[in-house]
């Protein structure tokens, strides 16, 4: 990937991170979560 294509996935796949319906559509358990932390390691 060029710079600007990797900089754009890393900032949807961060965005991503944050929506609870993205979350719930692969599969994870939500039930009772009220925020989604960002976690970068």
């Amino acid at each position: 990937l060029n710079k600007k294509e990797n900089k754009l996935a890393l900032c949807s796949a961060i965005a991503a991170t944050a929506s609870k319906e993205r979350i719930a559509f692969r599969g994870h358990k939500i039930e009772g979560i009220e925020s989604f932390p960002i976690v970068i390691s």
